[in-house]
């Protein structure tokens, strides 16, 4: 018979349950986690509490500190965030071998050929609640359903603390009623779409034929799958890594039947502790050091016994304009003095970020391969993308033109833009290099090697200013004549 062996694993609000776990007496009272002391700083966390007082995530603090006049706001500490990540994960390894981790209080588990050991899947679903409290004293929403977005939805069904079963084969019956609003992929600004065509339920979306859905865009196939109840793609969880046992027995992750994805660079920076709003969702997290205790979470300090003093990843939540390197990466961000949507006021802030990158750049002999640029919207969303350069470049005039060609794709909202932050990666030592299609002894008479020659001397003699009287000795002119005044 078959069953319903998808169990997803949902802690609402996992930054503020973290908070009310290390300290009891938090709950029952208002507060939120956000960065206090900064300009336009927003809500990154709720409790349970503020959020019946109308507190959103996403808010300015300032207009939630006007709304609950008695709100408590809590700095984040990402490194305890991420400590209870991985005791999730550690409780999950125990009743599964396939478990796919997403962060932030997510994580999926595959409970196939495990009723023997651990009875039927809503008996074990019951256990994973148990262990996770006793572990963590964090209540999880729990989602059982034979699908990965049928369980999802049906924790937000349930959440904060409930927990929900759908039997293999009711699954689109399941759904057809809720609002479309709680399908993953459906935004506010596809929301509004939705309406407009009057497809207000999961049910309505579901019901769409193919030449209905492409009206919706490239997704368009993919939310009405959804909505029926079918994942994307093979049917099955990404698995973090191979468990220690398998190794011993020779099995590697294709006799397992577990698919392992390569590690990207978000789940790299987070695997080395520099945590942050990283716009990927699949997140790695680490085994913490030790013995399982019920209250461990390494050193114990201020707040709850066990969860530690609060630490901060190095380079994390720097001040504005301020630029840092990672290894391989050279990156700076900052903050709009007004939340804006112009491009030309979004051009500028990048032209002041990469003007101080390529400083930077040349100054340390090396080239870049690429280009990120990331904006983060005013509601906390985040969207990013990247440019490749076919060679390694160091000159302003390469930079800023691929983030004005760049900057297009980004901005696909018409959300106004609260930070913004480039990032060059493939760091190389400088060197020049020649075109492909000219020979060594007629570089020196072309066209394009003598304008090149104009352009690397401008560029050695406006770093020759800045270097004499600062970063202000000389400017842009389009910085000037512009309306919006960034960065000093």
């Amino acid at each position: 018979m078959e069953e319903s062996t998808i169990l997803h694993v949902n802690v609402t609000d996992f930054m503020a349950a973290v908070e009310e776990a290390r300290d009891p007496s938090l709950r029952g009272r208002p507060f939120v986690v956000g960065w206090q002391g900064r300009s336009r700083a927003i809500v990154l966390a709720v409790s349970e509490t503020a959020f019946q007082e109308g507190i959103r995530r996403g808010m300015l603090l300032e207009a939630a500190r006007k709304k609950v006049r008695t709100l408590q706001v809590l700095s984040p500490a990402y490194e305890v965030y991420r400590r209870a990540d991985a005791r999730l994960a550690e409780v999950a390894d125990r009743f599964s071998p396939v478990v796919e981790l997403k962060g932030g209080g997510h994580l999926y588990l595959d409970l196939s050929g495990t009723r023997r050991l651990f009875g039927p899947p809503v008996d074990c679903a019951e256990r994973v609640r148990k262990e996770i409290i006793q572990a963590t004293d964090l209540i999880p929403a729990l989602g059982l359903a034979s699908a990965k977005v049928v369980s999802k939805v049906g924790t937000r069904v349930v959440r904060p603390w409930g927990f929900i079963a759908v039997p293999p084969g009711e699954e689109r019956s399941f759904l057809a009623p809720l609002d479309v609003s709680l399908l993953p992929g459906v935004g506010a600004r596809l929301l509004t779409r939705l309406h407009l065509l009057q497809i207000r339920t999961i049910g309505e979306l579901a019901s769409l034929t193919e030449e209905e859905a492409e009206v919706l865009g490239p997704y368009g196939m993919l939310l009405r799958n959804r909505a029926r109840g079918l994942d994307d793609g093979v049917r099955g969880l990404y698995n973090r890594a191979p468990k220690l046992g398998d190794r011993a027995l020779g099995l590697d992750d294709g006799a397992r039947g577990i698919r392992t994805p390569p590690l990207s660079r978000a789940q790299r920076i987070q695997s080395e502790g520099l945590e942050g709003r990283i716009s990927t969702a699949d997140r790695r997290t680490q085994k913490v050091d030790g013995r399982t205790q019920r209250t461990g979470y390494g050193t114990q300090g201020a707040g709850a016994p066990g969860w530690g003093t609060p630490s901060f990843p190095e380079g994390f939540g720097r001040l504005t304009g301020q630029h840092r390197e990672e290894r391989d990466t050279l990156s700076a961000g900052a903050s709009l003095p007004e939340d804006a949507n112009d491009p030309q006021i979004l051009l500028q802030a990048l032209r002041s970020l990469l003007f101080e990158l390529g400083f930077t750049l040349r100054r340390r002999g090396l080239a870049a391969g690429s280009l990120r640029v990331q904006v983060c919207y005013t509601d906390g969303l985040q969207a990013q993308g990247t440019w490749r350069f076919p060679s390694p470049v160091t000159s302003d005039r390469d930079l800023i033109g691929a983030a004005q060609a760049l900057l297009p794709r980004v901005l696909r909202r018409r959300v106004r833009v609260r930070r913004v932050r480039c990032e060059l990666g493939t760091l190389s030592p400088e060197a020049g290099q020649l075109d492909l299609y000219l020979a060594p002894w007629e570089a020196n008479f072309s066209f394009q090697a003598t304008y090149e020659g104009k352009v690397r001397a401008l560029q050695e003699s406006l770093d020759g200013i800045r270097s004499r009287f600062g970063r202000g000795g000389i400017r842009l002119c389009a910085d000037l004549l512009s309306p919006c005044t960034f960065l000093s």
